[in-house]
Protein backbone atom coordinates (compact mmCIF):
# COMPACT_ATOMS: atom_id res chain seq x y z
CA UNK A 1 0.00 0.00 0.00
CA UNK A 2 1.30 3.46 -0.87
CA UNK A 3 0.45 6.72 0.81
CA UNK A 4 -0.71 7.95 -2.59
CA UNK A 5 -3.57 5.42 -2.63
CA UNK A 6 -5.68 7.08 0.05
CA UNK A 7 -7.82 10.21 0.08
CA UNK A 8 -5.69 13.06 1.37
CA UNK A 9 -6.52 14.32 4.87
CA UNK A 10 -5.50 17.65 6.40
CA UNK A 11 -5.09 19.01 9.90
CA UNK A 12 -5.39 22.78 10.26
CA UNK A 13 -2.94 24.31 12.72
CA UNK A 14 -3.94 27.32 14.89
CA UNK A 15 -2.27 29.78 12.51
CA UNK A 16 -4.05 28.36 9.46
CA UNK A 17 -1.28 26.21 8.02
CA UNK A 18 -2.47 22.77 6.91
CA UNK A 19 -0.57 19.54 7.49
CA UNK A 20 -1.31 16.74 5.04
CA UNK A 21 -1.36 13.36 6.78
CA UNK A 22 -2.28 9.73 6.27
CA UNK A 23 -3.14 7.06 8.83
CA UNK A 24 -2.65 3.37 8.13
CA UNK A 25 -3.65 0.34 10.19
CA UNK A 26 -6.46 2.10 12.04
CA UNK A 27 -7.93 -1.30 12.88
CA UNK A 28 -5.14 -1.71 15.45
CA UNK A 29 -6.02 1.40 17.46
CA UNK A 30 -7.90 -0.43 20.19
CA UNK A 31 -5.40 -3.24 20.61
CA UNK A 32 -3.74 -3.05 24.00
CA UNK A 33 -0.55 -4.75 22.86
CA UNK A 34 0.50 -2.07 20.34
CA UNK A 35 0.61 1.72 20.29
CA UNK A 36 0.22 4.12 17.36
CA UNK A 37 3.58 5.03 15.84
CA UNK A 38 4.34 8.38 14.23
CA UNK A 39 7.02 8.55 11.52
CA UNK A 40 8.76 11.93 11.26
CA UNK A 41 10.73 12.49 8.07
CA UNK A 42 13.46 14.96 7.27
CA UNK A 43 12.37 18.52 6.69
CA UNK A 44 12.56 18.16 2.90
CA UNK A 45 11.02 14.68 2.81
CA UNK A 46 7.41 13.80 2.04
CA UNK A 47 4.98 11.07 3.02
CA UNK A 48 5.77 8.93 0.01
CA UNK A 49 9.31 8.44 1.32
CA UNK A 50 7.95 5.89 3.82
CA UNK A 51 6.45 3.63 1.16
CA UNK A 52 8.81 0.70 1.84
CA UNK A 53 7.99 0.61 5.56
CA UNK A 54 4.27 1.42 5.68
CA UNK A 55 2.83 -1.89 4.35
CA UNK A 56 4.82 -3.86 6.91
CA UNK A 57 4.60 -1.64 9.99
CA UNK A 58 0.84 -1.15 9.55
CA UNK A 59 0.18 -4.90 9.65
CA UNK A 60 0.49 -4.78 13.42
CA UNK A 61 0.09 -1.16 14.52
CA UNK A 62 -1.48 2.15 13.54
CA UNK A 63 0.92 4.42 11.63
CA UNK A 64 0.71 8.20 11.18
CA UNK A 65 2.75 9.92 8.47
CA UNK A 66 2.59 13.55 7.37
CA UNK A 67 4.24 16.30 5.37
CA UNK A 68 5.92 19.10 7.31
CA UNK A 69 4.59 22.63 6.98
CA UNK A 70 5.20 23.97 3.47
CA UNK A 71 6.40 20.65 2.03
CA UNK A 72 4.61 18.18 -0.23
CA UNK A 73 0.85 18.53 0.19
CA UNK A 74 1.09 20.67 3.34
CA UNK A 75 0.76 24.44 3.25
CA UNK A 76 2.18 27.51 4.92
CA UNK A 77 -0.05 29.80 6.95
CA UNK A 78 0.22 32.76 4.55
CA UNK A 79 -0.24 33.19 0.78
CA UNK A 80 3.32 34.54 0.65
CA UNK A 81 4.66 31.26 2.08
CA UNK A 82 6.88 33.26 4.41
CA UNK A 83 6.34 31.45 7.72
CA UNK A 84 9.36 31.60 10.01
CA UNK A 85 10.42 27.98 10.41
CA UNK A 86 12.51 26.77 13.32
CA UNK A 87 13.26 23.44 14.93
CA UNK A 88 10.92 24.41 17.74
CA UNK A 89 8.05 25.59 15.54
CA UNK A 90 8.09 22.45 13.42
CA UNK A 91 8.18 20.25 16.52
CA UNK A 92 5.18 22.08 17.96
CA UNK A 93 3.33 21.47 14.68
CA UNK A 94 3.85 17.75 15.24
CA UNK A 95 2.67 17.90 18.85
CA UNK A 96 -0.54 19.63 17.74
CA UNK A 97 -1.13 17.04 15.02
CA UNK A 98 -0.72 14.09 17.38
CA UNK A 99 -2.87 15.75 20.04
CA UNK A 100 -5.69 16.15 17.51
CA UNK A 101 -6.15 12.37 17.47
CA UNK A 102 -6.59 12.19 21.23
CA UNK A 103 -3.87 9.56 21.56
CA UNK A 104 -2.40 9.45 25.06
CA UNK A 105 0.29 6.83 24.47
CA UNK A 106 2.44 6.69 21.35
CA UNK A 107 5.73 5.55 19.84
CA UNK A 108 7.68 7.89 17.52
CA UNK A 109 10.41 7.36 14.92
CA UNK A 110 12.40 10.27 13.51
CA UNK A 111 14.67 10.15 10.46
CA UNK A 112 17.46 12.69 9.92
CA UNK A 113 16.08 16.10 10.86
CA UNK A 114 12.93 14.27 11.93
CA UNK A 115 15.03 12.78 14.72
CA UNK A 116 16.12 16.27 15.71
CA UNK A 117 12.49 17.37 15.86
CA UNK A 118 11.69 14.32 17.99
CA UNK A 119 14.42 15.31 20.45
CA UNK A 120 12.99 18.83 20.61
CA UNK A 121 9.53 17.40 21.34
CA UNK A 122 10.91 15.29 24.18
CA UNK A 123 12.60 18.38 25.63
CA UNK A 124 9.74 20.89 25.33
CA UNK A 125 9.04 20.50 29.03
CA UNK A 126 12.49 22.07 29.59
CA UNK A 127 11.94 25.03 27.25
CA UNK A 128 13.38 28.17 28.90
CA UNK A 129 10.49 30.53 28.04
CA UNK A 130 7.55 28.36 26.97
CA UNK A 131 7.80 25.00 28.74
CA UNK A 132 5.23 22.56 27.43
CA UNK A 133 4.27 19.20 28.87
CA UNK A 134 3.39 16.85 26.03
CA UNK A 135 -0.31 15.88 26.00
CA UNK A 136 0.74 12.27 25.37
CA UNK A 137 3.43 9.91 26.64
CA UNK A 138 6.13 8.73 24.25
CA UNK A 139 6.92 5.15 25.25
CA UNK A 140 9.53 4.46 22.56
CA UNK A 141 11.59 6.98 20.59
CA UNK A 142 13.65 5.77 17.62
CA UNK A 143 16.35 8.21 16.52
CA UNK A 144 17.60 7.28 13.07
CA UNK A 145 20.39 8.86 11.02
CA UNK A 146 20.11 11.98 13.13
CA UNK A 147 22.08 14.38 15.29
CA UNK A 148 21.86 16.32 18.56
CA UNK A 149 24.18 19.21 17.71
CA UNK A 150 25.31 21.06 14.61
CA UNK A 151 26.82 18.66 12.12
CA UNK A 152 30.35 19.29 10.78
CA UNK A 153 30.53 21.92 8.00
CA UNK A 154 31.59 19.36 5.41
CA UNK A 155 28.24 17.58 5.86
CA UNK A 156 26.08 20.69 5.47
CA UNK A 157 24.24 20.63 2.12
CA UNK A 158 25.94 22.80 -0.47
CA UNK A 159 23.90 25.37 -2.42
CA UNK A 160 22.30 23.75 -5.43
CA UNK A 161 24.08 24.36 -8.74
CA UNK A 162 22.43 26.69 -11.21
CA UNK A 163 20.64 25.20 -14.19
CA UNK A 164 19.77 27.51 -17.03
CA UNK A 165 16.04 27.74 -17.53
CA UNK A 166 14.34 28.94 -20.67
CA UNK A 167 14.08 32.74 -20.37
CA UNK A 168 10.76 33.66 -18.82
CA UNK A 169 9.96 30.03 -17.96
CA UNK A 170 10.28 28.11 -14.67
CA UNK A 171 12.53 25.08 -14.43
CA UNK A 172 11.06 21.96 -15.96
CA UNK A 173 10.46 18.82 -13.91
CA UNK A 174 13.48 17.17 -15.53
CA UNK A 175 15.69 20.14 -14.65
CA UNK A 176 14.48 20.00 -11.05
CA UNK A 177 15.23 16.28 -10.94
CA UNK A 178 18.77 16.91 -12.11
CA UNK A 179 19.19 19.42 -9.30
CA UNK A 180 17.96 16.87 -6.76
CA UNK A 181 20.04 13.94 -7.98
CA UNK A 182 23.38 14.66 -6.21
CA UNK A 183 21.83 14.91 -2.74
CA UNK A 184 19.65 11.86 -3.41
CA UNK A 185 22.69 9.81 -4.41
CA UNK A 186 24.47 10.95 -1.25
CA UNK A 187 21.46 10.00 0.88
CA UNK A 188 21.12 6.53 -0.61
CA UNK A 189 24.88 5.93 -0.73
CA UNK A 190 27.17 5.43 -3.76
CA UNK A 191 27.44 1.65 -3.32
CA UNK A 192 23.67 1.29 -3.08
CA UNK A 193 23.11 3.53 -6.11
CA UNK A 194 25.65 1.58 -8.18
CA UNK A 195 23.99 -1.78 -7.50
CA UNK A 196 21.95 -2.93 -10.51
CA UNK A 197 19.26 -4.48 -8.33
CA UNK A 198 18.50 -1.06 -6.79
CA UNK A 199 17.83 0.83 -10.02
CA UNK A 200 14.05 0.53 -9.84
CA UNK A 201 14.06 1.84 -6.30
CA UNK A 202 16.45 4.64 -7.24
CA UNK A 203 14.14 5.71 -10.05
CA UNK A 204 11.23 5.75 -7.59
CA UNK A 205 13.15 8.04 -5.24
CA UNK A 206 14.36 10.23 -8.08
CA UNK A 207 10.84 10.66 -9.46
CA UNK A 208 9.66 11.80 -6.03
CA UNK A 209 12.71 13.88 -5.13
CA UNK A 210 11.46 17.33 -6.12
CA UNK A 211 10.76 19.50 -3.08
CA UNK A 212 10.36 23.22 -2.62
CA UNK A 213 12.50 23.79 0.43
CA UNK A 214 16.06 23.00 1.45
CA UNK A 215 17.05 21.95 4.97
CA UNK A 216 19.21 25.05 5.31
CA UNK A 217 16.06 27.20 5.25
CA UNK A 218 15.15 26.08 8.77
CA UNK A 219 16.16 28.72 11.29
CA UNK A 220 18.68 27.74 13.97
CA UNK A 221 19.78 24.58 12.19
CA UNK A 222 23.43 25.52 11.92
CA UNK A 223 23.99 26.62 15.51
CA UNK A 224 22.33 24.54 18.21
CA UNK A 225 22.93 21.70 20.63
CA UNK A 226 20.65 19.43 22.63
CA UNK A 227 23.56 17.38 23.95
CA UNK A 228 23.55 18.74 27.50
CA UNK A 229 19.76 18.45 27.70
CA UNK A 230 19.33 14.86 26.52
CA UNK A 231 19.72 13.57 30.06
CA UNK A 232 16.53 15.51 30.89
CA UNK A 233 14.35 13.35 28.63
CA UNK A 234 11.72 11.45 30.59
CA UNK A 235 13.50 8.27 31.76
CA UNK A 236 10.33 6.30 31.04
CA UNK A 237 10.92 6.86 27.32
CA UNK A 238 13.08 4.11 25.85
CA UNK A 239 15.35 5.27 23.03
CA UNK A 240 16.85 3.28 20.17
CA UNK A 241 19.49 4.72 17.84
CA UNK A 242 19.82 3.48 14.24
CA UNK A 243 22.76 4.88 12.29
CA UNK A 244 25.02 3.49 9.57
CA UNK A 245 28.75 4.06 9.26
CA UNK A 246 28.27 4.72 5.53
CA UNK A 247 25.90 7.63 6.18
CA UNK A 248 27.31 10.48 4.09
CA UNK A 249 24.66 12.99 5.21
CA UNK A 250 25.01 12.74 9.00
CA UNK A 251 28.27 11.28 10.36
CA UNK A 252 28.22 8.23 12.63
CA UNK A 253 29.92 10.38 15.26
CA UNK A 254 26.56 12.13 15.69
CA UNK A 255 25.03 8.85 16.85
CA UNK A 256 27.94 8.30 19.22
CA UNK A 257 27.35 11.76 20.69
CA UNK A 258 23.69 10.94 21.38
CA UNK A 259 24.59 7.61 22.95
CA UNK A 260 27.11 9.23 25.29
CA UNK A 261 24.75 12.03 26.31
CA UNK A 262 21.44 10.18 26.73
CA UNK A 263 21.36 7.60 29.55
CA UNK A 264 18.55 5.47 28.14
CA UNK A 265 19.68 5.50 24.50
CA UNK A 266 20.98 2.28 22.98
CA UNK A 267 22.39 1.47 19.56
CA UNK A 268 20.82 -1.26 17.47
CA UNK A 269 23.10 -4.24 17.90
CA UNK A 270 24.97 -6.40 15.42
CA UNK A 271 24.13 -10.04 14.87
CA UNK A 272 21.93 -12.52 13.10
CA UNK A 273 19.09 -12.63 15.63
CA UNK A 274 15.72 -11.02 15.14
CA UNK A 275 16.11 -7.41 16.21
CA UNK A 276 19.72 -7.08 15.08
CA UNK A 277 21.40 -5.81 11.92
CA UNK A 278 24.04 -7.85 10.05
CA UNK A 279 26.36 -4.86 9.65
CA UNK A 280 26.54 -1.13 10.29
CA UNK A 281 27.55 -0.62 6.65
CA UNK A 282 24.41 1.19 5.53
CA UNK A 283 23.63 4.73 4.45
CA UNK A 284 21.40 7.62 5.46
CA UNK A 285 18.14 6.14 4.15
CA UNK A 286 18.73 3.04 6.24
CA UNK A 287 15.54 1.14 5.45
CA UNK A 288 16.52 0.80 1.78
CA UNK A 289 19.30 -1.55 2.92
CA UNK A 290 18.90 -5.27 3.71
CA UNK A 291 15.72 -7.31 3.42
CA UNK A 292 12.77 -5.45 4.90
CA UNK A 293 12.37 -8.27 7.42
CA UNK A 294 15.62 -7.20 9.08
CA UNK A 295 14.23 -3.77 9.84
CA UNK A 296 10.85 -5.07 10.87
CA UNK A 297 12.62 -7.33 13.34
CA UNK A 298 14.53 -4.35 14.73
CA UNK A 299 11.45 -2.14 15.04
CA UNK A 300 9.10 -4.76 16.42
CA UNK A 301 11.63 -6.14 18.90
CA UNK A 302 12.22 -2.68 20.30
CA UNK A 303 8.58 -1.60 20.31
CA UNK A 304 7.55 -4.91 21.90
CA UNK A 305 10.21 -4.53 24.62
CA UNK A 306 12.21 -7.57 23.55
CA UNK A 307 15.48 -6.08 24.71
CA UNK A 308 17.59 -9.23 24.83
CA UNK A 309 18.40 -8.93 21.12
CA UNK A 310 18.17 -5.18 20.60
CA UNK A 311 20.43 -2.44 21.79
CA UNK A 312 23.96 -1.91 22.92
CA UNK A 313 25.42 0.89 24.99
CA UNK A 314 28.71 2.41 23.85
Amino acid sequence: MSSTEVTQKYFTLPDGAKLAYDVFGEEHLNKRETLPIILIGGVSSTKVDWDRLIPHVSKKRTVLIFDHRGIGSSTYSTPANDDKLTIESLSRDIVALIESFGWKDVDILGLSMGGLLLQQMLLLHRHPTNPTVLPFHVHHAILTATFASSIPPEYIPKPLPKIAATPGQPLTKEQKKELARPLLETSLGPKWVAATENQERFNFWWENSIVNREATQIGGLMNFSFVEELKQIDPRTDILVIHGIEDAVVPFSSAEEILRACPQARLVSLGSKRGQVPTYAFGHIWYEYFEIGVWMGVLESFLDNEYESVGARL
